[in-house]
């Protein structure tokens, strides 16, 4: 499955699964310009991870944004690799709350 990602430096270069981890570290350099990295699937849906707790789940033409706060490291990978695996079904029975936080 196709996918996209964004690192804190406003790269999109891609990373694997064995990757994701290393991604999610980036958020120590984040700044008020580069806020998060994130993880893009070839439809569209994204999961994005911010510096302070918060993933925001969206698809990027249609909206739809929903998030979570306060999420620890191995809560943001996992629903990365799901994404990543085309598993999006069991992203959306997380606990998201409308809208960005």
């Amino acid at each position: 499955m196709a996918f996209t990602v964004g690192h804190v430096d406003g790269s999109g270069e891609p990373v694997t699964l064995a990757d994701l981890g290393a991604l999610y570290d980036e958020l120590r350099d984040a700044t008020e310009e580069h806020p998060c990295v994130w993880v893009a699937d070839a439809q569209g849906f994204c999961l994005s991870a911010y510096a302070g707790g918060v993933v925001v789940f969206e698809h990027l033409d249609r909206g739809g944004e929903r998030h979570m706060a306060h999420v620890p490291r191995e809560r943001v990978l996992e629903p990365w690799a799901r994404l990543l695996r085309g598993d999006r079904a069991s992203i959306d029975l997380e606990p998201w709350a409308a809208g960005y936080e």
